[in-house]
């Protein structure tokens, strides 16, 4: 069975063959769209076919303990503000 269409459902693949095929040495950005699930999600547990994602992505070589301290920054200053469920990994 052929796939006639094709949902976004990660942020993270494309961002790394971004960077690869580009040969980017340095990059930072943040990425926010709507993602899907090709699994069958079990929704009574939080778990949609279609949701939202956003991206903190650092690739490089940075100072040691640098993009750990950024990535905390961000997510400090964007927590209040937020009334949805974060889930940090």
């Amino acid at each position: 069975m052929a796939v006639e269409h094709l949902c976004r459902y990660d942020l993270t693949v494309p961002f790394a063959r971004y960077v690869a095929q580009h040969a980017i040495t340095n990059m930072k950005r943040y990425h926010i769209a709507k993602v899907y699930r090709r699994d069958q999600p079990q929704m009574t547990k939080g778990r949609f076919r279609e949701f939202y994602q956003c991206d903190l992505d650092i690739a490089g070589s940075y100072p040691s303990m640098v993009p750990d301290s950024e990535i905390l920054k961000v997510c400090t200053l964007l927590s209040p503000r937020c009334t949805v469920y974060l889930q940090l990994l």
